[in-house]
């Protein structure tokens, strides 16, 4: 049987791999347009950080902890792909 955390139904590698994840969609928001190298993959970054926060809220709630600070990041994140998908489109 794997270890979870102590009363949780959670696997330590699980919430590693969305920390991870979390880390790397937050870099594809900001790299791009910082050094201008494919500032085009900045809403698809803020589309894929997006799902990763959704599945956060379902992890937190799983776990009966606070839900509104993903849910927040959920809602930049698309409100950046959306801004960003805009701008592209000029």
């Amino acid at each position: 049987m794997r270890a979870v955390c102590p009363g949780r139904k959670t696997s330590p590698r699980l919430l590693k791999g969305i920390g991870l994840l979390e880390i790397i969609g937050a870099l594809g928001l900001i790299l791009p347009l910082i050094t201008g190298i494919a500032p085009a993959l900045t809403p698809a970054a803020g589309l894929g950080l997006a799902v990763v926060m959704l599945g956060a809220v379902v992890v937190h709630q799983r776990r009966h902890e606070p839900v509104i600070p993903p849910a927040v990041l959920a809602v930049l994140s698309i409100a950046a792909a959306v801004l960003g998908f805009v701008i592209l489109a000029r």
